[in-house]
């Protein structure tokens, strides 16, 4: 039985959809390091984190938990790919993805370098005409900023909880 959630927010997109969940649900939550003071390695887990080059960020801080599911937050579309490419890279096989955004101003230095690159190749792409319709929004999105928080997305992870807890929510 899940005993909370814990998260790992960079700039309060995954806050906000933990916090919402974790209300629906009725369960205690935690940042990674209140975790550490009130479970016990083993207790069972739903990860809430952001991801970061493919990268569910600090995954390897709560692998002593059991994880019963991971709710990402990232900026990209959703797509089987997308969630297929996650798995694989993390090494997880439970995950569900939520669309959060980006506030360049809360990434640190070295974050902003690496989206600074990706920026760069959007740009030429674009300049080619050979970038894809998503590539133009994700591109229009760095530079502009985008905050999409959808809680009504997390219906379903609430539903699937609440299944396999005999819940009702």
């Amino acid at each position: 039985m899940v005993k909370a959630v814990i998260y790992n927010s960079n700039s309060g997109f995954t806050k906000q959809y933990a916090y919402h969940f974790a209300l629906k649900c009725n369960l205690p939550i935690y940042t990674i390091k209140e975790a550490k003071k009130n479970l016990a390695k083993g207790d069972e887990i739903i990860y809430f984190s952001w991801i970061f080059a493919n990268k569910i960020v600090k995954l390897k801080k709560v692998l002593k938990y059991k994880i019963s599911y991971v709710a990402c937050v990232g900026m990209s579309f959703y797509s089987e790919e997308l969630i297929n490419t996650l798995k694989e890279y993390n090494n997880i096989n439970n995950l569900y993805y939520l669309q959060g955004g980006i506030r360049m101003r809360e990434l640190k230095p070295s974050q902003r370098i690496l989206i600074s690159m990706v920026k760069s190749s959007l740009k030429k792409k674009c300049k080619k005409k050979i970038a894809s319709k998503e590539e133009e929004i994700l591109l229009d999105r760095i530079n502009n900023g985008y905050e999409r928080i959808d809680l009504n997305s997390l219906n379903h992870l609430i539903d699937y909880y609440n299944d396999n807890n005999n819940l009702v929510s």
